[in-house]
């Protein structure tokens, strides 16, 4: 299991994992090729060290995600900033409501890809596809 630092500032809670600034967590394969993408995420070699302990079995992992500062996405000046909403917690419909809201494309970007990671429902990311295509359009 690849092993990443979060370098960024706040609380970030993603797939079950919950990361403060500083801190270290071994995550699944998917959701680390995920992270990697995002400038507040730096994997760290060697091995585990808290002494193997996977910090996914550790009871922050099963705290439930709630809407607003627990989510975060990075905006293009590499800032973080909360997620208006956590998408696993709301119905396809309530998904479409809330999205036609918001009006910055990397919010709605990062929303899409944690409902990817989190419920995957086509309902769910159509919502918020369409709103980027109203946006981007």
């Amino acid at each position: 299991m690849p092993r990443l630092r979060y370098t960024g500032g706040g609380t970030y809670r993603v797939g079950g994992y919950g990361f403060e600034a500083g801190e270290e967590n071994n995550v699944d394969g998917e959701l680390a090729e995920y992270l990697a993408d995002h400038d507040d995420f730096e994997e760290v070699d060697g091995a585990d060290a808290d002494g193997g302990q996977d910090d996914a079995g550790s009871d922050d992992a099963g705290d439930d995600v709630t809407d607003g500062p627990g989510l975060t996405a990075s905006d293009s000046g590499g800032e973080s900033k909360p997620l208006p909403f956590n998408p696993e917690e709301h119905t396809n419909d309530e998904v479409a409501d809330k999205v036609a809201d918001i009006d910055d494309v990397e919010t709605l970007q990062a929303l899409r890809n944690l409902e990817e990671d989190q419920q995957d429902r086509t309902g769910a990311t159509d919502a918020i596809d369409d709103r980027l295509d109203e946006l981007e359009g």
